[in-house]
């Protein structure tokens, strides 16, 4: 597929999505601490004061016909203004170019309904005991992406960084489930196809330069052969990467130890990465399919922006069963 500028990979998706989210309204939030408790709503925002907050829920499905698809809807202080919501969408299918949009709003825009459900303009997302779901119209387009299973939080290792006073929090909502997709496309075409889903939510007011140099994160969803990993090169160049797997069969993620990243070529091309996962069997990326640059893309704001958490940039690419992201922290 050709490569595109598209939603970022969860690790800054975050405070990134949100640097399109940046208005001049909104009021002063409500402060809540760093880790969330267990019994606080799944699509419940809880909101902070500083300028760098943000969180994000991230849903993406690998279809049956070879496509892929990547919903995300998140809330925001980045900016001018504070609380704003976003939405965003990637459709991305098999051997033709991909589509995305966002749709953006102010405070007033969005809100969480009495049932629990998170409704940022024209989307929303929502959980039950069955299943996850986002949907909406966002661009021109319509869509919805449902994930048949019971969202839960589940901490893998590592899960919570603390780095002073901020932090960056990741927790997993669904490892692999089973995926429904509708889309129409502003061209009047529409899909419908099933396939294989995977969930996570993020909150951060750790700046991405602080975090880390380069992220990895891997999902195939094949099923009875799902595998997870992320990996984590810390911004101290003298410190080890860190990360965690988990396969499908596993009771939960395991640490993982010499582990890294090996280039095989260039970035910008298909099969430019192996991932060595300790142990356990390596990962080569395949084709790129889009890559993801949200500084890049403000325009004359760029540098300014630039100058305050660097130049973020996530490749995506095939793997069998699902996809490789990695992200250079500062291209």
């Amino acid at each position: 597929m050709p490569p595109i500028s598209a939603p970022l990979g969860a690790p800054f998706a975050a405070l990134l999505m949100a640097l399109l989210a940046a208005g001049c309204n909104g009021r002063p939030p409500v402060v809540e601490t760093g880790h969330v408790d267990a019994a606080h709503p799944l699509m419940q925002p809880r909101l902070r004061d500083e300028e760098s907050f943000a969180e994000t829920w991230s849903a993406m499905a690998v279809l049956d016909d070879g496509g892929y698809v990547q919903a995300q809807l998140g809330v925001s202080n980045v900016g001018p203004g504070s609380e704003r919501g976003i939405c965003r969408l990637l459709y991305a299918p098999q051997g033709q170019t991909p589509w995305t949009a966002n749709t953006k709003v102010d405070r007033e825009a969005w809100r969480v309904s009495p049932e629990g459900a998170l409704i940022i303009g024209t989307c929303q997302g929502e959980v039950s005991d069955r299943a996850l779901r986002l949907s909406g119209t966002v661009g021109e387009a319509q869509f919805s992406l449902t994930l048949s299973e019971r969202p839960r939080r589940i901490e893998p290792p590592g899960h919570h960084i603390e780095l002073d006073d901020d932090f960056y929090t990741s927790t997993l909502l669904i490892p692999w489930a089973p995926a429904k997709v509708s889309l129409t496309l502003p061209s009047g075409a529409t899909v419908e196809a099933t396939g294989r889903g995977y969930a996570d939510h993020s909150r951060a007011t750790a700046l991405p330069g602080d975090l880390a140099r380069q992220w990895v994160r891997v999902r195939r969803l094949t099923p009875g052969q799902g595998m997870l990993a992320l990996l984590r090169y810390p911004a101290d160049a003298e410190q080890p990467p860190e990360g965690w797997i988990w396969r499908e069969g596993e009771d939960k993620p395991r640490a993982i130890t010499e582990s890294g990243l090996d280039s095989l070529g260039p970035i910008n091309a298909d099969r430019a990465w192996r991932l060595r996962l300790g142990q356990d069997p390596s990962t080569d990326a395949g084709s790129l399919i889009y890559r993801a640059a949200p500084v890049e893309d403000q325009g004359m704001l760029a540098p300014f922006i630039e100058a305050v958490i660097g130049n973020p940039v996530t490749y995506t690419y095939a793997v069998p069963g699902g996809v490789m992201e990695v992200t250079i922290v500062d291209e």
